[in-house]
């Protein structure tokens, strides 16, 4: 018996960051192949990544987003990006974040790991209680139970991972560029 597997859509509804956009959804194909994943994964965990891994990034999103009746491409991310920065700056990474996140939901994979090669558990109360030590560490105290995990809105869950993946990463970033402009400091008044 041969199963072909369909594309799997769900909406990413955007009335989950904001009631204001009503039913506006864009679907996401939640099973693209697995290398897919990693690669936008990889590009992601980069601190400096190079314009093209960039581009990259961007297409497999769109990719992700055109698999219903809309069709996206790279420069409608980059509008994306542009035309909501000034007014709602968060939008878009939301929107970036959540697509990963309902990948890993259809796919099971653990929320709670930042590796996303870790296939972590397949029981969803061992699931809430990682993730719940996770957003616990992340806030310094304990502040949720595991049962209470999965009360949680998307945007509260994109924050903690947010804070205890992005955040930490940028941090380096910025270290990184710092120690690199007081380099080039010491060269000039050397010169």
């Amino acid at each position: 018996m041969k199963i072909e597997v369909p594309k799997v859509l769900k909406p990413l509804r955007l009335s989950e960051y904001a009631e204001a956009f009503g039913e506006r959804a864009v679907m996401v194909w939640v099973n693209p192949p697995v290398g897919e994943i990693l690669e936008f994964i990889d590009i992601s965990k980069q601190t400096t990544a190079e314009e093209e891994q960039v581009k990259r990034a961007l297409e497999i999103i769109a990719n992700w987003w055109s698999q219903g009746d809309e069709r996206w491409n790279v420069e409608d991310l980059i509008a994306l990006a542009k035309e909501t920065a000034p007014t709602d700056p968060l939008l878009w990474p939301w929107m970036r974040n959540r697509t990963v996140a309902m990948i890993f939901d259809h796919r099971r994979m653990d929320l709670t790991s930042s590796d996303p090669r870790h296939q972590g558990t397949n029981h969803p109360l061992l699931k809430n209680i990682l993730l719940a030590q996770r957003i616990n560490r992340a806030s310094g105290g304990t502040v949720i139970a595991p049962w209470e995990v999965e009360q949680l809105p998307w945007t509260w869950l994109d924050a903690f991972a947010a804070m205890t993946d992005d955040l930490p990463a940028m941090r380096r970033a910025r270290a990184e560029t710092a120690a690199k402009v007081e380099e080039v400091k010491k060269r000039l008044k050397g010169k």
